[in-house]
This record gives structure tokens, sequence and C-alpha cells, in this order.
């Protein structure tokens, strides 16, 4: 944006020399209208890995989530709304170079996950939910 005239040389070789290397998937997910969700705090880590590993963390086989819980009282002004948004991560390099079969298989088993651990975190709280 500033455009590299603006820069040192030695600035822009270190700029351009960096990679993408971590990142975050997000999911975004509005309830339905009328439906509530019990208040299970605003930010919900779960995981299912018996030990803490980044390994683990980065895998394509998604063991552990982060959950942000939007609820009416962030927004009074407008009508009560809940929202939940999955944070997993992943490495770059793991999604890059599939197929566009193999891609969608990862990313709807990614997904299967993710409906399992918040069907089981939200009825650990005692609301039942259909997917």
């Amino acid at each position: 944006m500033a455009g590299d005239e603006n820069f040192s040389s030695e600035f822009i070789k270190k700029a351009n020399a960096v990679r993408l290397n971590t990142s975050s998937c997000q999911v975004y997910m509005g309830i339905k209208s009328g439906e509530t969700i019990p208040f299970v705090g605003d930010l919900v880590f779960t995981s299912d890995d018996s030990n803490f590993s980044t390994d683990l963390i980065l895998s394509p086989k998604v063991g552990s989530q982060t959950f942000s819980v939007y609820y009416p009282n962030a927004r009074p002004h407008l009508p009560p709304k809940y929202a939940v948004v999955s944070s997993s991560n992943a490495r770059f390099e793991d999604w890059i170079n599939l197929s566009s079969d193999d891609y969608e298989a990862r990313r709807n088993s990614s997904l299967s996950v993710l409906f399992q651990v918040l069907k089981k975190l939200f009825q650990a709280f005692g609301k039942k939910l259909i997917m």
C-alpha cells in the first residue's frame, strides 16, 4: 500500500522473506431467531487431546477448538440474537496442495467434529441442539 520505495532495501528483503505460518479457521453460526443458548461463557476452549501439543492443535484431525459465544446483551440495542464462532488452528501447508475432492472431504470432516463438540458442549449445559 505504501510502496517499496518508502522502505529500506533491507526491510523489503526481510518483508519479502515472510511466509505463511499457521492460521485460525473460523466457522460463524447464527442461532435461529427465537432460540436461545445457555450462558456457558464468552470464550470456551475444548480439547479431546490427552496432552498439550502444538502439533495436535495444528493437526487436520481437529482435537481442540475455541468457541466464542455471542449473547444478546453484547448488543442490547438490537433484537435479541445469539451466535457462535468456532475457531480451529491449521497449517497452511496441510491444505494448500489438496485436490478439490480431498479439500472438501477434509473440510467436511472438520465440520463434523465441530458440530459433535458443539452439541456435546451445549448438552452438558442443558440445551439440546439439533444438527
